[in-house]
C-alpha cells in the first residue's frame, strides 16, 4: 500500500481506493487532513463503484481517503502505544488476533468482522479510564491509507470475510475495560500469548516473550506459554526446513498459493502436487485460495517421450534429461524433438533416421546421371 502524505500522486490514491473498495469497504473521499466528507454521502454510496471512484479522484486529486463502516465491520481504536498494549492483552485473552492493523496519526486501528447475533453498544469511556479504547461501528467514518500519516502496519486478510471474528465476549471485555478503573497488569498472566507471525519471525517472537518472563520478579514461578499462528507464503509453509515451526502453530493462513515444486521425476509430479494441495486445504483461508504449483522435470528420455506422460511434460516449465551425457546413437525424429527441447540438450549427440537417408542420398545423387549408361558399358 502507498504510505505517502497529502501530496500523494493521483494513481496511488485511486489504486488504494479501488483496492479498499474491493476489500469490502465503503470508501469515501475526504478533505485533506480532516475527517470531513468531501461530498454528500448518500448519493455517493448509492452509486459506489470502481468507475465512480476513479472518476472522482481524476476530478479531485487532492482529496484523501476514508471509509464508512458497514454493519459487518468493527474497528477497535487504541490511542497511542500504551492503549495498544492494553488492547493487545484483551485480544490475547479472547483469542481475537487482528488480521488487519492500520496506524493513523499515532492511533492503532484493529479491524474485525462482527460475529452473527452479536450486539455492539458504544459507550463513552469512563473519565477514570487511563487507556480508553474506542469502537468504530456501522456508520462511523474511518481514515484509510494513503491519507496523511496513515499506513498499513499488518494485513493478512484479502477481504472483510477474512477478518478475525469479534464475538460478544470480546466486545463486552472492551466495554468493561472502558467502564472500569485503571489497574496494573498482573505479572502472572494465565492466558497464552498468541501472535500472528511469518515463519521466519517465530523464533524472535518467542525469544522476546521469554525475555519478558525472565525479567519478571517472580520468574521462578513462571513458564512461558506462547502460542502463535503463522501467516506466510505457501513456499515458506511448505518448505521442509520450516516443518517444526508450522507444526507448532495453532493454525496457519497463506498469503498466496504459489509454490515451485522444484525438479522432479515424471512419476513424482502427482504426489508433489497432492502434498502442496494438502497444505492449501489445511490453511485457515483455504476457501479463498487456488493452488498454483509449477515444476521442472528431471527424467530419462524414455520417460519424457512416453505418450502416457505427455500431459505432465506439457505442464512443466522445462525439463532436463538424466541419460548419461554423450552419444545416444540412432534416434527417431520424434525422439530428436524431445532431445532438442531439453534444457541440457547440448550434452548429447545422436544420429537420426533422417540423417541416414540424407547420407545415402548424398552418396547416390552424384552417380544418378551415369546409371543409364552402365548396362551398355558392361555389355
Amino acid at each position: 500500500m502507498p504510505t505517502t502524505d497529502a501530496s500523494n500522486t493521483l494513481p496511488d490514491t485511486v489504486t488504494a481506493a479501488i483496492e479498499w473498495f474491493q476489500f469490502g469497504l465503503k470508501v469515501v473521499p475526504i478533505l485533506p487532513q480532516s475527517l470531513q466528507p468531501a461530498l454528500l454521502l448518500e448519493p455517493w454510496l448509492a452509486g459506489l463503484s470502481a468507475d465512480t471512484i476513479e472518476q472522482h479522484w481524476l476530478d479531485h486529486p487532492s482529496h484523501e481517503l476514508a471509509c464508512i463502516a458497514c454493519d459487518r465491520l468493527l474497528v477497535v481504536v487504541a490511542d497511542g502505544d500504551e492503549s495498544d498494549k492494553v488492547l493487545g492483552t484483551i485480544e490475547r485473552q479472547h483469542g481475537a488476533a487482528p488480521m488487519f492493523i492500520i496506524n493513523s496519526q499515532g492511533c492503532y486501528h484493529h479491524y474485525f468482522r462482527v460475529a452473527q447475533d452479536t450486539s455492539v453498544k458504544v459507550e463513552a469511556p469512563s473519565q477514570s479510564c487511563t487507556y480508553p479504547i474506542d469502537l468504530k461501528i456501522h456508520g462511523d467514518l474511518i481514515v484509510l491509507p494513503p491519507s496523511t500519516d496513515t499506513v498499513v502496519l499488518s494485513r493478512f486478510a484479502a477481504s472483510i470475510d477474512q477478518l478475525m471474528e469479534a464475538g460478544q465476549a470480546f466486545i463486552d471485555a472492551l466495554l468493561n475495560h472502558n467502564r472500569a478503573l485503571p489497574k496494573a497488569l498482573d505479572a502472572v498472566d494465565t492466558h497464552p500469548v498468541t501472535v500472528i507471525v511469518a515463519v521466519a519471525d517465530v523464533a524472535a517472537a518467542q525469544a522476546a516473550a521469554q525475555a519478558i518472563v525472565t525479567g519478571a520478579a517472580n520468574v521462578a514461578d513462571l513458564t512461558l506459554n506462547a502460542t502463535y499462528t503463522v501467516a506466510d507464503t505457501l513456499e515458506n509453509v511448505a518448505n521442509p526446513a520450516n516443518a517444526a515451526v508450522v507444526e507448532g502453530a495453532a493454525s496457519y493462513a497463506l498469503t498466496d498459493a504459489n509454490v515451485d515444486l522444484g525438479a522432479v521425476a515424471v512419476a513424482d509430479v502427482a504426489a508433489a502436487q497432492t502434498a502442496a494441495q494438502a497444505i492449501v486445504t489445511g490453511a485457515a483461508n483455504a476457501a479463498d485460495l487456488t493452488l498454483n504449483a509449477t515444476y521442472t522435470l528431471n527424467d530419462s528420455l524414455a520417460n519424457i517421450a512416453a505418450e502416457a506422460n505427455a500431459e505432465v511434460v506439457a505442464g512443466a516449465t522445462s525439463y532436463s534429461l538424466t541419460d548419461a551425457a554423450g552419444d545416444l546413437g540412432t534416434v527417431s525424429t520424434e525422439l530428436q524433438a524431445f532431445i532438442v527441447g531439453a534444457a541440457n540438450a547440448a550434452d548429447y549427440t545422436y544420429f537420426t533416421v533422417n540423417d541416414g537417408v540424407e547420407a545415402l542420398s548424398a552418396a547416390i545423387l552424384p552417380i544418378l546421371p551415369i546409371l543409364p549408361i552402365l548396362p551398355r558399358l558392361t555389355s
